[in-house]
């Protein structure tokens, strides 16, 4: 952006000779092989590195992941009696990103700023105008985690906003009478439903290279950090029978040095139903062989 004339000052440039000019540092360790952390965290003291298994070490391809998940959404939601008509939906998975805010009441998706003013905000694909976002949000302070609201935090919740803002588009072009509340718990169990009935897994096994990027540095990263004395685990909500074809397409055969899969964790835990996991305090299920115990 270039400032107004006779405004503000020309930038200067730095570092200025002999000011600020940064320090000449050797390095062993190639830039691309270096771990970079808050500099309150020493990794020499950590003993234990958790790791979440899809879009973590399964990282998805978004744009195919997100079409699975709304086609598979919409199948469900006619059957819970929405017209015919959204099988042909029209969406875009490019639109939605992380630190949306749902607003169930009007059918809007928002996007605020650290201090929770709202900046933009869309009704279906309709970008709100200006008045009409400070008439509804900026006369009264919002509060984002009441239940009129829901946060969109993860990459997996992007796919309820592509459906719900392509279905609320699509409805009202109908002039149906639309509960938005309503229609987003239904998007959200939709979703919910086709990785409950394994719909979802049994689509991206059939076909990992469409939908998982395989990294190859990942079984060396992992070697790395057990190399150092690390103790690794595997926490994922994905079901073992699921877990097991993806990490062994991720990992399996890539060091001679691990057998399989499990050899690069101390322990995997599967089905953990985060956050509830945490919240309820529910028992750990072993598992040896086929046979689950306490």
């Amino acid at each position: 952006m270039s400032a107004l004339p006779n405004e503000l000052p020309e930038q200067l440039v730095l570092p200025l000779g002999g000011i600020g000019e940064a320090p000449q540092v050797s390095h062993k360790i190639p830039r691309r092989d270096r771990v970079f952390v808050n500099r309150d965290l020493r990794l020499s003291g950590v003993e234990w590195i958790g790791f979440d298994m899809d879009y973590t070490l399964a990282v998805y391809r978004q744009a195919p992941m997100g079409a699975l998940s709304v086609e598979l959404t919409i199948d469900r939601m006619l059957k819970r009696g929405y017209p015919s008509y959204l099988k042909s939906l029209s969406f875009d998975t490019r639109f939605p990103i992380r630190g949306l805010l749902i607003d169930k009441r009007h059918g809007h998706v928002l996007k605020m700023d650290r201090y929770k003013v709202v900046h933009r905000g869309y009704h279906g694909m309709r970008r709100l105008p200006r008045q009409e976002i400070e008439q509804l949000y900026h006369e009264k302070r919002i509060r984002p985690h009441t239940p009129r609201y829901h946060w969109i935090d993860t990459l997996f919740a992007l796919s309820e906003v592509t459906a719900y803002a392509a279905v609320v588009d699509a409805l009202e072009r109908k002039n149906e009478k639309i509960d938005y509340d309503k229609l987003f718990a239904d998007v959200r169990a939709s979703i919910d439903e086709a990785h409950a009935d394994g719909t979802v897994y049994r689509v991206v096994t059939s076909a990992f290279p469409e939908f998982v990027e395989r990294d190859p540095d990942l079984a060396r990263t992992l070697h790395k950090f057990r190399s150092a004395g690390k103790k690794l685990f595997l926490l994922t909500n994905s079901p073992y029978s699921y877990t097991d074809q993806m990490m062994t397409y991720l990992l399996e055969g890539a060091m001679p040095e691990y057998p399989s899969w499990r050899h690069f964790f101390e322990i995997v835990i599967c089905s953990a139903q985060k956050p509830r996991w945490f919240q309820e305090g529910r028992p750990l299920l072993e598992r040896d062989g086929d046979v689950l115990k306490p």
